[in-house]
């Protein structure tokens, strides 16, 4: 495969190895091209299984020698500092690189303003992570809500459980309000929601944080572990969101986006506990039907649909960077800071 046909070299930088090996997989017979990965890393932590994911690959501590290579684009890790990230788009940019983030920023609103600028001047595509928005099962549902299938939608029904979560006490001594539930599950399945129906204009938001069982209240910064959400738009449409880590809910994890509106409803899940799988159901008013099936492997997707756009276009894209700029102004509205 690397001898027949040119491949596509990428920079993946994740000095906190964050990322899981399942975003890989699959990534070259999905675009039909060989895949060249340097990695940039702690190399105490290397995953050999990332060797055998990819054409070829290499691994370096930093990322000095990165920008001498011929790349076609680079993948951002998780960062704990949006700083830190910030600093390395920045540099991928001034290289002229496309970027895939796997979180943006979303506390400081003008370093993200920044960055979308720099992308917009050195014309370089940014795109962003979505777990969800790529699925076979939330593409089936989206297009039946864009051809008004089941009408008007007056209620959206969002949960995210995980049965797992930080227990270590330097999470709850965090003093960041928005570190935890909030920027690592409510926002991906809150933006898909709002997404799902138009990104509707909002009339009202309403929303409440618990860390460890307590609420937080206006002004006390701790790290949250449970949050609910409720947005009334302005067309009359409710959206409430539940989100919370260390659940017992008898499995790994509860992903669910239902639409509601009087003539029946849409719902998408994962299946068996699993977050990267997903079903499609259309519901009646007794009776409901499956219009997706697993396995629905979701995990790739939107590297995938990033490859994709790379080798249709480097340039940079009004639509992709509107998703991060909209994820954004939602942790803003949240009251987040």
């Amino acid at each position: 495969m690397c001898k027949n046909s040119r491949e596509i070299s990428l920079g993946i930088i994740d000095p906190y190895n964050t990322i899981n090996s399942k975003y890989f997989l699959d990534l070259q017979e999905a675009i039909g091209r060989p895949i060249r990965a340097i990695f940039v890393h702690t190399k105490s932590y290397w995953n050999a299984e990332l060797a055998t994911l990819f054409c070829t690959t290499r691994s370096l501590a930093t990322d000095k020698k990165l920008w001498k290579e011929n790349l076609d684009g680079i993948i951002m890790g998780y960062f704990p500092r949006e700083t830190e990230l910030a600093a390395y788009t920045k540099k991928a940019l001034e290289h002229h690189l496309p970027i895939f983030q796997f979180r943006p920023i979303l506390r400081d609103s003008e370093l993200a303003n920044q960055i979308i600028e720099m992308a917009r001047l050195k014309n370089r595509l940014i795109f962003c992570n979505s777990p969800y928005r790529y699925s076979r099962a939330f593409q089936d549902i989206y297009e039946r809500l864009k051809n008004e299938e089941v009408g008007k939608v007056r209620f959206i029904d969002l949960k995210c459980y995980k049965s797992d979560g930080p227990d270590d006490q330097w999470f709850y001594k965090n003093k960041v309000r928005g570190t935890g539930v909030i920027s690592h599950m409510c926002i991906d399945l809150l933006e898909v929601g709002l997404y799902a129906v138009g990104y509707p204009a909002i009339d009202t938001i309403d929303f409440k944080n618990f860390s460890q069982g307590s609420f937080l209240k206006n002004g006390e910064e701790r790290a949250e572990d449970l949050a609910s959400i409720e947005i009334l738009t302005i067309e009359g449409c409710l959206i409430k969101l539940m989100a919370c880590w260390n659940m017992p809910i008898g499995e790994e994890a509860l992903i669910k986006a239902e639409f509601y509106s009087k003539k029946g409803g849409l719902c998408f899940h994962n299946v068996e506990g699993r977050e990267d799988i997903f079903m499609a159901e259309k519901y009646h008013k007794e009776q409901k039907e499956t219009t997706v099936s697993p396995p629905d492997n979701s995990s790739s997707n939107a590297l995938i649909h990033w490859l994709w756009e790379l080798q249709k276009s480097f340039c940079f894209n009004q639509f992709f960077a509107n998703q991060l700029l909209f994820r954004r102004e939602l942790f803003k509205l949240l009251g987040m800071k």
